[in-house]
């Protein structure tokens, strides 16, 4: 049984991201994702006005006459949150940690889907699946989801490929995959690039402040929340910092470009910033590139 404390988390939680959902609409702009949710209806003969892209050249070569292929829209989009619940995920230097953002976006993003009779579906991972709820429809599921990734704790390393197999396992043919996670892994583009094939797959890249630019503070005590080493560090040394600022743009640049590569366009949010803009600036240009 889940206790008061949780049950109240998860209250306000659904109220607040249920808020603004309604105030950006976000909603219908899941409407741009159906373009890959086609499924094959009938076979006729080519009428004026066709798209010739529909034309089935085996058929038409067989009959001596164009015939296309008439597709409808599925009216339902399987959504699926793959979340990364390891050691990195819970932290954050700003007052707010990873896997509170984390959780706030899979809300807003899980009401706005369930709006639209839309199923979603979670695949909790670090070095193994943690957490698996199949894709379901209604208000009932997407609770049982956040009220799991809540209670959860959150170690280990991250390892993409674990949630990606485990995709393949979740009897989805195709669907809408958002991909949580601050990609502190390595290994894993030929999982991801191979995924995407299959299924419209949206990066949401979690980040902090502090892992990008280390602060002059003196000594520091680091530790590596994913195997649990630590470390004294003197941040005054700006050689050490530069070393810093450097080593983790070339991992977000080694990131960007696996992203680029597979053809994902990506969501990335912070926890020292609002997380909404991000998500709403990329509905609306997904929602450009697809009129």
């Amino acid at each position: 049984m889940l206790s008061h404390e949780l049950l109240e988390n998860i209250k306000n939680l659904e109220l607040r991201t249920r808020r603004l959902v309604d105030s950006f609409m976000v909603g219908e702009y899941f409407s741009v994702f159906k373009g890959r949710g086609l499924e094959f209806y009938e076979m006729r003969e080519y009428q004026y006005g066709d798209d010739i892209r529909a034309i089935d050249w085996k058929t038409t070569a067989r009959t001596d006459k164009p015939f296309v292929k008439v597709s409808v829209e599925e009216r339902e989009l399987p959504v699926m949150f793959l979340a990364d619940m390891s050691g990195s995920i819970d932290f954050g230097s700003m007052g707010r940690l990873k896997k509170d953002l984390m959780l706030e976006v899979i809300a807003f993003l899980g009401i706005a889907a369930i709006k639209r009779n839309n199923p979603v579906g979670l695949i909790g991972f670090a070095e193994r699946v943690q957490i698996f709820h199949a894709v379901k429809k209604g208000r009932k599921n997407l609770l049982s989801i956040l009220a799991g990734l809540m209670s959860a704790k959150y170690s280990s390393r991250t390892d993409i490929r674990v949630g990606i197999d485990a995709l393949y396992h979740a009897a989805i043919k195709k669907g809408l995959v958002f991909l949580l996670s601050d990609f502190m892994d390595i290994d894993y583009e030929l999982a991801l690039k191979t995924a995407a094939k299959k299924y419209d797959i949206v990066p949401v890249v979690l980040t902090d402040p502090f892992e990008e630019t280390l602060p002059d503070a003196g000594f520091i005590d680091i530790k590596d929340s994913e195997t649990g080493m630590e470390m004294v560090v003197d941040s005054t040394d700006k050689r050490f910092r530069d070393w810093f600022h450097n080593n983790t743009n070339k991992q977000k640049r080694e990131r960007q470009r696996i992203f680029s590569d597979a053809g994902l366009a990506y969501i990335e949010v912070r926890t020292d910033m609002t997380w909404t803009k991000p998500i709403r600036d990329f509905f609306y240009r997904r929602q450009g590139a697809r009129s």
